[in-house]
């Protein structure tokens, strides 16, 4: 249902707030547009959990309101929640990885953005995510060499310990034919 600009102004912001994330959630297009158009700077709102739309909708695995919200409003995608939970931590939980093959279309940064456990998406894809989304990873990041496959998590350890550690062989072979240095040890 289309809300009329007039109505949306009459609403209070947290009202509006609240529309926005459940739009965001549920993947309502039309909705997240409308409200954008009153008052683009709601891209940035935050929930009691510090989520912005664009973390609900990976969250959610709406991938037309994430693409919307980072193409037509420049969402932030290197924002944190509360838990301290990227966007590649969220829509790695997801079933399909469609919003992280968006993600990485559209990440600038070098990938180093680190989860609550000092991780980055590598080594969260490793442990939560397929073999198909390291996959994707790798080959967008790490063997241009503009991400060290090497780099360790606060407690010392890099993407090949932990898909060892998980006894994912398949990983752990893709790592080392990508480059992973298995002499390395953690801390």
């Amino acid at each position: 249902m289309l809300l009329s600009s007039t109505i949306i102004k009459r609403i209070k912001e947290e009202n509006i707030k609240d529309a926005l994330f459940i739009a965001a959630k549920k993947g309502h297009l039309e909705t997240i547009i409308e409200i954008l158009t009153v008052d683009r700077s709601l891209v940035e709102a935050t929930d009691d959990s510090a989520n912005t739309p664009v973390l609900i909708a990976a969250d959610n695995d709406r991938v037309d309101a994430v693409r919307l919200l980072i193409e037509q409003y420049s969402a932030d995608i290197t924002v944190k929640n509360n838990k301290l939970q990227t966007i590649y931590d969220l829509a790695m939980r997801q079933s399909t990885s469609e919003v992280l093959q968006l993600l990485m279309q559209h990440d600038k940064s070098d990938m180093i953005v680190e989860n609550q456990d000092g991780e980055i998406p590598l080594q969260s894809a490793v442990k939560y995510g397929t073999i198909s989304e390291v996959q994707a990873l790798i080959n967008t990041f790490y063997k241009s060499k503009k991400v060290n496959i090497d780099l360790k998590d606060e407690l010392g350890q890099s993407a090949l310990f932990m898909s060892a550690e998980k006894g994912n062989a398949e990983i752990f072979e893709l790592l080392i034919l990508n480059g992973a240095n298995m002499t390395l040890r953690n801390n």
